[in-house]
């Protein structure tokens, strides 16, 4: 998505993209760094594990959505923890280096009723 609208807006820098685990990825060098709905899907990544959940079977289930998210606002601490290890982390970006991270409530929550998620990314 981020290379589609890179594409279409033309901007005069450089986009390096990368897939992979960001807790594995050294930050060191970079100038900007972007996160479009970055704590939200880490969080539930990792409540997932916990878990021992499919969210992908979850992603799209409105009612398993809406449980979900209650699930980890009872729980608490795996957001705290994600949000402790994300700062942690973009703390090794290089001095100066700006970090812009986007959230917004998703289509999808909006359409039913899902305000967990964007609460927590607050």
């Amino acid at each position: 998505a981020q290379k589609f609208v890179f594409s279409k807006l033309k901007p005069s820098l450089a986009l390096e993209t990368s897939c992979g685990d960001l807790f594995d990825f050294n930050l060191a060098g970079y100038s900007l760094i972007l996160c479009n709905h970055l704590i939200d899907d880490i969080v539930a990544q990792k409540f997932a594990e916990k878990h021992h959940l499919d969210y992908s079977a979850i992603f799209s289930d409105p009612v398993r959505q809406q449980r979900f998210w209650m699930a980890i606002e009872e729980d608490g601490q795996i957001a705290l923890e994600t949000t402790r290890n994300l700062a942690d982390k973009l703390s090794q970006a290089d001095s100066g280096c700006r970090v812009i991270i986007n959230s917004y409530t998703a289509n999808f929550d909006l359409l039913h009723g899902i305000g967990n998620r964007y609460l927590l990314n607050n």
